[in-house]
């Protein structure tokens, strides 16, 4: 049946999607984070 095994295989699509989800939202906040740094290193405030 293709339904069950839609059922079986949705679990791990969204454990990798949740991980690339994570994985983006980490690499945002480290782009975040840098330009914060190079804000203060060139002295300038938002």
């Amino acid at each position: 049946m293709p339904i069950s095994r839609s059922v079986y295989v949705s679990p791990a699509l969204a454990g990798e999607r949740r991980t690339v989800r994570h994985s983006i939202g980490a690499l945002r906040q480290l782009e975040v984070e840098t330009s914060k740094a190079i804000g203060a290193n060139r002295g300038g405030r938002h």
